[in-house]
C-alpha cells in the first residue's frame, strides 16, 4: 500500500534503480545488514539481545535509516 503522500503526489510511487551510485539510505541499509547478520555475531557477549535494544536498532535503521553501529 503507497503512503498518504504517495498517493496525492508529495512524494514519488517508487524509487529508481541505483545502478552507478547509491543513496545514502540504501547505503545504510547494507551496512545495517552486515552489522546485525556478521559483525554482531563477534560481539554477542557484551548482552545486546534485550528486547529494548533491539527496538531501538529497530526505530534507528528502519524509521531514521542510519547506520546501526553510531
Amino acid at each position: 500500500m503507497n503512503s498518504f503522500s504517495q498517493r496525492i503526489g508529495l512524494k514519488p510511487m517508487t524509487k529508481e534503480l541505483q545502478i552507478n551510485s547509491i543513496d545514502i539510505d540504501l547505503q545504510n541499509s547494507l551496512w545495517n545488514v552486515i552489522e546485525i547478520f556478521y559483525l554482531s555475531e563477534f560481539t554477542k557477549g557484551n548482552n545486546k539481545n534485550t528486547d529494548f535494544h533491539n527496538l531501538i536498532n529497530l526505530l534507528w535503521y528502519d524509521f531514521y535509516k542510519l547506520p546501526i553501529n553510531q
